[in-house]
């Protein structure tokens, strides 16, 4: 009797394990379609799929691992998008810089056009660095 009472909670916590996955992609899916993140949509779209066809709750050991990976992945997505919006925001930066062109001065021109386009390589980089030190926290 006490290992049936046993198994049925361990199941139920398993279940609502995977419950708590589904409902989570789920909700990160909602926010890739209202801000158009295509690419995370689909990457989104493949994890609901795999999670509702293969999880059973696991052990604890492959739900860390696998909640790991995802958080990682998850932050490594979110920093990429954020990158790519400061770059977007400094190549409008340039575009105006470039329509301005003919009303200053070579030089000036020139200093601000090399101070935006080493904003833009910082930003890259940063980017780079931060993916790799992600990656790297992560071996087990």
């Amino acid at each position: 009797m006490k290992k049936l009472i046993l198994l049925s909670i361990i199941s139920s916590i398993a279940m609502a394990d995977c419950s708590y996955k589904i409902n989570k992609l789920e909700r990160e899916l909602s926010y890739a379609k209202q801000y158009g993140n295509f690419n995370r949509v689909r990457g989104l779209e493949n994890a609901l799929a795999n999670v509702r066809a293969h999880c059973d709750g696991g052990s604890v050991y492959n739900n860390d691992y696998y909640t790991r990976k995802n958080e990682i992945k998850d932050t490594i997505e979110r920093l990429e998008d954020e990158a790519e919006r400061k770059i977007d925001r400094i190549e409008d930066k340039l575009d105006e810089l470039n329509d301005m062109k003919n009303s200053m001065s070579k030089d000036e021109y020139k200093r601000r056009k090399a101070e935006l386009k080493a904003e833009k390589n910082r930003i890259k980089d940063e980017y780079k660095r931060q993916k790799q030190a992600l990656k790297n926290s992560y071996k087990y």
